[in-house]
C-alpha cells in the first residue's frame, strides 16, 4: 500500500511540475530532497514541502525517526516561503507535537507572515495526514551577499546573548 501511495505521489508530482515552474525558485538549488524534502508548491510568501520518512532516518529500533529530518524539512519550507537568493534561516522556535515513523509522509506548509527590515517571520506547520506533528516559527534574513562570504570575526552577538553563551 505504501508503495502504491508513493507511486501515486510521484506521478502526481511529475504532472504538476509545470505549475511549480510558474514561480521561479531562487534559493536552496542544491538541496538533497531525500533528506530535506521535495518542493510541492510555491507561491509568493508560501511554500509546501513533502518528505517521505525512510529507514535511513531511524533513530531507534522502534521505528522513530530523528527530529532533525523534520527540522530540516521545515527550515527548507521556511526558506522557500521567503524565496530570496540570499535568504537564510537564522533563528527558530519549534515544537515536535507527535512522533513520526518510517513510511509516514509529512507535508510542511510555510507562510511568511511578517517583515521587519531584512527579516521575515515564517510560520511552518507539519502534518502526517490530518495529524499536526510539528509547528515552528522561523526567522529568515535576506542579506546583500551570500552568508558564506561573511567573515566570522565580523559577526557580533548582542551583549545579552554573548553573556549567556560564555558559560557553554
Amino acid at each position: 500500500m505504501f508503495e502504491e501511495l508513493k507511486s501515486n505521489r510521484e506521478t502526481s508530482s511529475k504532472s504538476n511540475q509545470e505549475e511549480l515552474l510558474e514561480t521561479q525558485v531562487f534559493t536552496h538549488d542544491k538541496i538533497y530532497e531525500k533528506y530535506c524534502g521535495r518542493l510541492l508548491k510555491i507561491d509568493k510568501g508560501y511554500a509546501e514541502v513533502g518528505i517521505d520518512i525512510i529507514q535511513t532516518m531511524l533513530a531507534d529500533s522502534d521505528g522513530l525517526i530523528h527530529n532533525g529530518f523534520l527540522f530540516s524539512s521545515a527550515s527548507y519550507a521556511a526558506a522557500l516561503a521567503v524565496n530570496e537568493k540570499n535568504g537564510f534561516v537564522i533563528a527558530s522556535i519549534v515544537h515536535f507535537l507527535a512522533p513520526v515513523k518510517e513510511q509516514d509522509h509529512v507535508i510542511f506548509k510555510a507562510r511568511s507572515r511578517h517583515t521587519i527590515g531584512r527579516k521575515r517571520i515564517v510560520d511552518v506547520v507539519g502534518r502526517v495526514e490530518d495529524i499536526k506533528v510539528f509547528i515552528g516559527e522561523f526567522t529568515v534574513i535576506v542579506m546583500e551577499q551570500h552568508i558564506s562570504n561573511i567573515q566570522l570575526q565580523d559577526i557580533e552577538l548582542p551583549e545579552e546573548q554573548s553573556k549567556n553563551l560564555e558559560d557553554l
